[in-house]
């Protein structure tokens, strides 16, 4: 059953987030590089990312979707799940969203983040109707910082000594991203 959502954008398809995912995003929510880059360090129990599933899929101001692509590995092309995207705090009003990616653990340094980033915003633009994108990153996760520029995000802002890690308080950089189709169009001096 291919339960793909017909959103494909530089050999990734993202589908919805399923059951049999679970397990996969609970170890990697819980691998040290990812937490320590989020404002939640807490470990999760597998009733917890059951309890969190189960609130996701009746929360209509969220959506997370895994994300495919065709990986070659030793000159064998499989289609494997690559990370997720989420864009929540969706305010239909001002049509404006948190949005975020993961790549998972074996797929990094290989150029994916900028390619998943650049797949979710346009899936937020193009079939959510959003006109602006916003993300907060900490100020040492550099790689995540490089995906968001080169996609298209500005950096607008400071959250000063947000997150604290490793006996020292970091700074959240406040990044966001208006649909380039909107930008002049409603703002003549932008």
């Amino acid at each position: 059953m291919d339960d793909t959502i017909g959103f494909e954008k530089n050999k990734l398809v993202i589908r919805l987030i399923e059951k049999k995912d679970l397990e996969l995003l609970r170890q990697h929510r819980n691998d040290f590089k990812t937490w320590h880059n989020l404002t939640d360090i807490n470990l999760i129990y597998k009733e917890q990312q059951e309890s969190w599933y189960m609130n996701l899929i009746q929360d209509r101001t969220k959506k997370y979707f895994m994300v495919s692509g065709w990986v070659n590995n030793n000159n064998i092309v499989t289609k494997e799940d690559i990370g997720f995207i989420r864009i929540d705090e969706i305010d239909a009003l001002n049509r404006s969203a948190r949005i975020g990616c993961d790549v998972f653990k074996s797929f990094r340094t290989q150029g994916f983040g900028t390619k998943i980033m650049d797949l979710a915003c346009s899936y937020g633009f193009d079939y959510l109707n959003i006109h602006r994108l916003w993300l907060l990153v900490v100020e040492y996760n550099i790689s995540a910082i490089s995906v968001y520029k080169k996609t298209g995000f500005i950096q607008e802002g400071v959250q000063k000594q947000a997150l604290y890690r490793d006996g020292k308080y970091y700074n959240y950089l406040m990044f966001s991203y208006i649909n380039p189709k909107e930008l002049c169009e409603n703002n003549p001096s932008v």
